[in-house]
């Protein structure tokens, strides 16, 4: 338990998310944009940020990554402010690089931090180099990349384990997908929204194997995007321009490296203690939880990351799925801007989407897909492999 639940707010949130399409050049162009578009939101300027925390890009062109966030301070002319770089993929963009503003401001090295999620992955490599760079960073360079393991080539894994073990079918990973693009199609910033259709779980199951189990609308996109936060103190956040949303809890718990170190794919009880951290911090359970946002890279994710936020027992996350409990209309809404799968993936900015849309969710501020009442959102995400970061947000102050 962090203890610093309660304590922090975000107060300023912005998004670039550019079409189909569309190509960003400029990586650190594209951060400025979206660091410019939070403080608008927050009703502040450059001047009134004394802290930055920023994510490493994933890849080339950058020759030192771990310096990522002193070249975008000098970019921008942010000036003299603390600053720190979070150079581990996926989970920092949700939950866990937020988590380091709060900590940075409770040692007291900022008042008002600027959190920036931001990669140009689509336009600086095509989609299979894409794939290849995210593949040769991820494994181990002498034992596992070899071999010749990808991303979904340990998804496909996973999910064989979780059929074996539990009876999991093709057609529930597929109930997934389906409900993370119907979401994605009611999302102006979805990658999806009016360039890809609706689909039904004959359309998943029908779609081209990547590895099995695992066809292509059970796997992510790969896209360009980024988002960006204002964090400060909890007693600060009302003298703000919008509704502040609330840290109300904070829960992160890693791994390691290797892949081939993970006790078991079927039950990543790793996900179960962040999560458990994340309860105690802020006093609540999965029965205060109004909105879910899972890290969702495959499906299989969606429905074992269920299990371990407590939304079912081990083993029942294909069946809570069924019947579009999890989509539009369902009693259990999940990745309401489409996720990994039909929103954006863009790499290492890619789980940041979560935690813009459930500001948004609980703002009241997502028109057609805006659901009812709702105040409290857990976002998890999962960066390098297994290593997770998971934050309880709300509307309401402790």
């Amino acid at each position: 338990m962090s203890g610093l639940g309660g304590k922090y707010a975000i107060v300023g949130m912005g998004e670039v998310a550019p079409p189909k399409g569309t190509l960003y050049e400029s990586y650190y162009g594209m951060a400025s944009e979206v660091a410019g578009k939070a403080l608008d939101d927050a009703g502040l300027t450059k001047k009134d940020i004394d802290g930055v925390v920023f994510t490493t890009a994933y890849g080339p062109p950058f020759p030192y990554p771990s310096s990522t966030t002193g070249y975008f301070c000098e970019y921008a002319s942010m000036g003299d402010v603390w600053f720190e770089n979070y150079p581990y993929g996926s989970m920092p963009t949700g939950p866990s690089v937020v988590h380091r503003a709060c900590m940075g401001i409770e040692a007291g090295m900022a008042n008002t931090v600027l959190v920036i999620n931001s990669d140009n992955w689509l336009t600086r490599n095509s989609r299979q180099a894409a794939i290849e760079v995210m593949a040769s960073r991820a494994f181990d360079s002498q034992y596992e990349w070899p071999y010749g393991p990808y991303a979904m080539t340990i998804m496909g894994l996973m999910a064989q384990r979780h059929m074996h073990e539990y009876g999991t079918t093709s057609a529930q990973l597929a109930e997934a997908a389906v409900a993370a693009r119907k979401w994605a199609l009611m999302n102006p910033v979805a990658f999806s929204y009016n360039t890809a259709p609706d689909i039904n779980v004959d359309d998943v199951l029908n779609s081209r194997e990547i590895c099995m189990p695992l066809r292509r609308l059970d796997c992510c996109i790969v896209t360009d995007g980024g988002t960006a936060y204002v964090v400060t103190k909890a007693d600060r956040a009302k003298d703000f321009k919008k509704p502040p949303v609330y840290i109300q809890g904070m829960g992160e718990m890693g791994h390691g490296r290797y892949i081939s170190q993970v006790p078991s794919y079927a039950d990543l009880d790793i996900a179960g203690k962040a999560t458990r951290q994340a309860y105690d911090d802020a006093g609540m359970s999965i029965k205060d939880i109004d909105l879910a946002y899972l890290y969702d890279p495959a499906t299989i994710l969606t429905l074992i990351y269920l299990e371990q936020i407590g939304a079912c027992p081990l083993g029942e996350g294909g069946k809570f799925v069924e019947g579009g409990r999890i989509g539009p209309g369902g009693d259990f809404p999940v990745n309401t801007h489409g996720g990994l799968l039909s929103c954006r993936h863009s790499a290492f900015s890619g789980a940041s989407f979560q935690l813009s849309e459930a500001v948004k969710q609980i703002r009241g501020e997502c028109g057609e897909r805006q659901v009812k009442d709702a105040n409290t959102a857990l976002c998890l995400c999962e960066g390098g492999w297994f290593n997770i970061g998971v934050t309880i947000l709300s509307g309401s102050p402790r």
